[in-house]
């Protein structure tokens, strides 16, 4: 699904007015977009923990 599709389908009943309701969907993608990133962030670092971890078992 594209991002411009997901975006259609975000309705926030209340909001008025295209230039609003467009302010919010952006600001929703933008921190939707920023938590995926620190998830993958954290993800990576904790696979990386985990390899040195491994490897220094090895080595004993």
């Amino acid at each position: 699904m594209s991002m411009k599709t997901m975006m259609r389908m975000m309705t926030i009943p209340g909001l008025s007015g295209t230039h609003q309701l467009e302010n919010r969907r952006m600001e929703s993608m933008r921190n939707a977009q920023a938590n995926l990133s620190r998830q993958t962030r954290s993800r990576l670092v904790t696979s990386a923990i985990s390899r040195m971890r491994m490897e220094k078992d090895k080595a004993r």
